[in-house]
């Protein structure tokens, strides 16, 4: 008698979700350093200053661009995404980070670093037990119901002062959140429909497996 499906296959099916690994680098890689009295002065001047303040405009708006699939969850100090979109999304913004820096001087201050070998952005899969990925989306979604909320009130502040400039920006973050805090709680929806569908699912099997055994002991008899 063979049987198409296991029962483990009903029970507890881990949850696919994203860790975002983000290697790039900081101001700190163009620095200067003066030691004096066992002291550590760190300081940038002249072109360092300016490659500095550059690699730290890369850096904030790589995270901008990340948010449009990511969510970072302090609780747990990582980034994480819900769809195999956000492979394509880390792929994108590696892409720009990484022909933004060749377009600095980095590589005149400091030649022994090789950008694409050194530094990354990419999507990691990770699969999580149904709990531990119940708590993970709740702390995700908390925090982007949260970035939000407080997008929503700097729009409003905006209005109110007739910053046009400001509020344009502010609109397409409030877009931006608001949209992958749907994806998210649409992700979590689906997770909690997966889960209370597991006990019947089990059930069910286990009928279908007694109702096998039945009939072969009966042909066997």
């Amino acid at each position: 008698m063979e049987l198409s499906k296991p029962v483990d296959q009903f029970i507890k099916p881990l949850v696919k979700v994203y860790l975002l690994c983000a290697k790039l680098p900081s101001k700190y890689l163009v620095q200067q350093m003066d030691v004096s009295r066992d002291r550590e002065v760190r300081f940038w001047t002249g072109d360092r200053r300016a490659v500095a303040s550059r690699i730290e405009s890369i850096r904030v708006r790589a995270y901008e661009m990340l948010r449009k699939a990511f969510a970072y969850v302090d609780e747990y100090g990582t980034w994480i995404a819900v769809t195999d979109e956000a492979v394509e999304e880390a792929r994108n913004v590696w892409k720009w980070v990484s022909e933004e820096l060749k377009k600095t001087e980095i590589s005149k201050i400091r030649p022994d670093i090789a950008i694409d070998k050194q530094y990354e952005i990419k999507a990691i899969p990770i699969y999580l037990e149904p709990s531990d990925a119940e708590e993970l989306l709740k702390a995700a979604i908390r925090h982007l119901s949260e970035d939000a909320e407080e997008l929503r009130r700097k729009i409003d502040e905006a209005t109110a002062k007739r910053k046009t400039k400001e509020l344009s920006k502010l609109t397409k973050r409030y877009e931006t959140a608001r949209n992958t805090l749907d994806t998210f709680k649409k992700f979590y929806n689906t997770l909690e429909l997966r889960q209370s569908a597991h006990p019947t699912q089990v059930h069910h099997h286990i009928q279908r497996i007694a109702a096998q055994s039945q009939t072969a002991s009966q042909k066997n008899s």
